[in-house]
C-alpha cells in the first residue's frame, strides 16, 4: 500500500485528496493495531446506529479511506489508464533494491 501511495504521489501529482485518503487508512491501522493490542477478545465496537450495524473508529477512517480514494482514482482517470501493472513492479523494486 505504501508503495502504491509513492507511486501515485511520485508519477500522478495531485494528490492532495490521496495523501489525505492514505492518512485516514494509516489511522484505521493504528486504531486495528490498538484494539487488539487493549482488548483481548478483539475490537471494541462502540457507534450504534440504530436497526443498521455497529462500528468503530477503525471502520469510520477505513470508509473515509474508500470514499476520498475513489473520488482521487475519478478525478485522475485519463492518468491512471496509462499505468502498468509493470510500472509499480519496477518502481518497488527500485524502493526496495540492492544498492
Amino acid at each position: 500500500m505504501i508503495v502504491l501511495y509513492g507511486y501515485f504521489k511520485n508519477n500522478i501529482k495531485d494528490s492532495r485528496i490521496l495523501g489525505v485518503a492514505f492518512a485516514f487508512q494509516m489511522a484505521a491501522m493504528a486504531c486495528a493495531l490498538l484494539g487488539n493490542l487493549v482488548w483481548k477478545e478483539g475490537m471494541l465496537d462502540f457507534i450504534y446506529l440504530v436497526s443498521l450495524f455497529i462500528f468503530d473508529l477503525k471502520d469510520l477512517y477505513s470508509d473515509c479511506f474508500i470514499l476520498l480514494f475513489l473520488i482521487y482514482v475519478y478525478s485522475v482517470k485519463k492518468p491512471l489508464e496509462k499505468v502498468q501493472l509493470s510500472d509499480l513492479v519496477f518502481y518497488a523494486k527500485g524502493l526496495f533494491g540492492r544498492r
